[in-house]
């Protein structure tokens, strides 16, 4: 997966704090890289997509580094967005910058391929009037444990940033409906601060809204514990709402078509007479791209 939004960029000036943490970055990497090791880490999918595709971590080291494709991501709309969450401060978007490359290698299979085994019914529902791509979970969908959803999160964020409009400023919207969600799913605290590192690094400056809707007690526990990790701009930008509130902002702040379908997931959702199936058949029916259900079939 690959940012679709560096079109129309300026000519960096040698000054320009951009244009300074690129330089500085990849000078950094260069010497930093040889350190992760492809088939060390990450997702069980991932280490799969790894076996077939490299074998030893001395051969996926040696194929990373000849083709550094991890850099990809290093655009001058993405460190912009580094620069952002990080106060302007370079410095420590370098550190940004380098964090999200190295989970880049850890997360090679998954953000190459942007497949993986679905869990839940997160999903790319629509954009917003201002061209973000808005992605909705419910939590009634998710059946395991966090780790299990980990995978799916990532593709679909990285799906959202690769269909990004060109007027577009890259970021994106979550409506995250925690009705039915079990906290006991979430308590998983390594794995919490594993997806918290690539939200803070891969994924910086991205939100541009997150609505948690229908908080509950038990939820609030999945809050408190990812809520530190996150930039001071995310939990800013974040509001935490009714469901009659929510529809109000869908109402006035997405396209029609978008706002239908995140009524119908809601009612659905909310439908005590709703089958998994019927869920998850709506959930395909409703996603926008191939990211992370496939296809659709006929």
């Amino acid at each position: 997966g690959n940012n679709a939004e560096n079109m129309g960029e300026e000519e960096p000036q040698a000054d320009d704090p951009a244009n300074i943490v690129i330089e500085r970055a990849r000078e950094a990497w260069a010497s930093r890289k040889h350190r992760f090791g492809r088939s060390a880490s990450g997702s069980s999918s991932d280490r799969a997509w790894r076996a077939a595709n490299g074998g030893s971590s001395d051969d996926a080291r040696n194929a990373g580094a000849a083709d550094d494709w991890e850099l990809e991501w290093l655009t001058r709309p993405t460190v912009g967005l580094v620069l952002k969450a990080n106060l302007r401060d370079i410095p420590k978007s370098i550190e940004t910058v380098l964090k999200a490359l190295e989970e880049r290698v850890k997360n090679e299979g998954l953000f190459r391929t942007l497949r993986c085994q679905p869990s839940t019914d997160i999903r790319i529902i629509g954009v917003d009037r201002e061209g973000h791509p808005v992605i909705y979970f419910c939590g009634r969908s998710q059946t395991s444990g966090i780790r299990f959803f980990r995978d799916q999160l990532l593709v679909t964020l990285q799906a959202a940033c690769d269909m990004m409009a060109k007027a577009c400023d890259g970021m994106y919207v979550m409506v995250l409906d925690l009705h039915g969600l079990r906290a006991s799913f979430n308590l998983d605290v390594s794995c919490v601060k594993e997806i918290a590192e690539v939200l803070g690094s891969v994924f910086a400056g991205r939100p541009f809204k997150i609505m948690l809707i229908d908080l509950a007690r038990t939820a609030r526990a999945v809050w408190w514990l990812m809520g530190p990790m996150l930039w001071a701009e995310t939990r800013e930008r974040t509001i935490l709402c009714s469901m009659k509130e929510a529809m109000e902002y869908c109402r006035s702040h997405f396209t029609d078509q978008t706002f239908e379908r995140i009524c119908s997931a809601f009612k659905i959702n909310r439908d005590p007479k709703s089958s998994v199936e019927d869920r998850a058949r709506h959930a395909r029916q409703t996603a926008v791209g191939d990211v992370p259900f496939g296809p659709m079939l006929s």
